[in-house]
C-alpha cells in the first residue's frame, strides 16, 4: 500500500510532459584569403541583448587551411532567453592569421536573425520542440580583416 502511495505522489510532482527545445544552423563557404595556407577557428554565437555574455553555440578547433579555404560549422541553440521579438540573433567569430605579418585577428560575421518556428512532435511521455533547422552559403574574405588580438 504504501509503495502505490509513493508511486500516486511520483506521478503527481513529474511533469507528464518534458520539452526539448533546438534549433540548428549549418553554416559553410569559402573563407577568401590569398595565402596558400592559414589557420583560423570558428566560434558561432547568440547574441543575448539582457544578459552579460552571449551565448556560445560552437566552438571549434584550430584549422590548418590549404586553398581552397573551405569551412563548415554547425551549431545548436536550446534557447533565446528573453527575446520578444521571437528571433535569434547568430554571429560568427572567425579567428585567423590571413594577413601578409601572419598577425592573429577576429572577425565578427552577421548571419542575421532567424525567426523561432515552433513545431510540436510528442514522443510517449515527451515533447519534442523543433524550432528550425537552417542551412546557410557564404564566401567570406578574412585577408587582413578583423581586430587584432
Amino acid at each position: 500500500m504504501v509503495s502505490y502511495q509513493i508511486l500516486l505522489l511520483l506521478v503527481s510532482i513529474l511533469p507528464l510532459t518534458y520539452s526539448i527545445r533546438t534549433s540548428k544552423w549549418h553554416f559553410s563557404g569559402k573563407l577568401l584569403c590569398p595565402l596558400y595556407t592559414f589557420k583560423y577557428h570558428l566560434e558561432v554565437f547568440e547574441e543575448d541583448y539582457f544578459r552579460k555574455t552571449d551565448d556560445l553555440l560552437t566552438n571549434q578547433t584550430e584549422v590548418s587551411s590549404i586553398s581552397p579555404h573551405l569551412y563548415k560549422v554547425d551549431a545548436e541553440e536550446t534557447d533565446d532567453g528573453l527575446d520578444f521579438g521571437r528571433h535569434f540573433e547568430i554571429y560568427m567569430l572567425i579567428i585567423h592569421d590571413c594577413n601578409p605579418d601572419r598577425y592573429v585577428k577576429s572577425l565578427k560575421v552577421d548571419w542575421g536573425k532567424y525567426h523561432i518556428d515552433i513545431e510540436f512532435v510528442t514522443f510517449y511521455a515527451l515533447k519534442f520542440e523543433i524550432f528550425s533547422e537552417v542551412s546557410e552559403v557564404k564566401d567570406i574574405d578574412v585577408f587582413g580583416k578583423g581586430s587584432a588580438l
